[in-house]
């Protein structure tokens, strides 16, 4: 398996933030990033070559399942089935992280029916045999 990137990108800050100190508010977004890879780093490096392995199929697995509702559609509607799969899924996996309540409360949120995120979270159940 090659070995992937996995530093952050400092150039994901605007540069009119980056430049502009009326912009926005002063933050030690370096000190963030620094952190953030020596966390990633110690992380990756506590992996087994084989465990490694087994995350990025898991990762991979999750992904091509949120993104591959969708396609051919108005990029509005991508974004919507991606981000109601993702939700789907975090409903499913990790009730817990996803903050603001029930799966009725998140298909009110999303303006679909309850019907629909249940269906959702079957295919996910279905898809990752949770």
């Amino acid at each position: 398996m090659p070995k992937r990137n996995l530093q952050f990108d400092r150039d994901a800050i605007p540069r009119s933030e980056r430049e502009n100190p009326a912009a926005s508010s002063p933050f030690a977004w370096e000190e963030v990033f620094e952190e953030c890879d020596r966390e990633v780093a110690e992380t990756c490096e506590a992996l087994e070559p084989s465990e490694r392995q087994q995350l990025a199929e898991a990762l991979s697995r999750i992904l091509r399942w949120v993104y591959s509702d969708g396609r051919g559609t108005k990029q509005r509607k991508v974004d919507q089935a991606i981000g109601r799969r993702a939700i789907a899924l975090g409903l499913l996996l990790c009730p817990d992280l996803m903050p603001g309540g029930t799966q009725s409360e998140y298909a009110k949120r999303l303006r679909i029916s309850r019907q629909s995120i249940s269906k959702l979270r079957r295919k996910a159940r279905a898809a990752f045999k949770a």
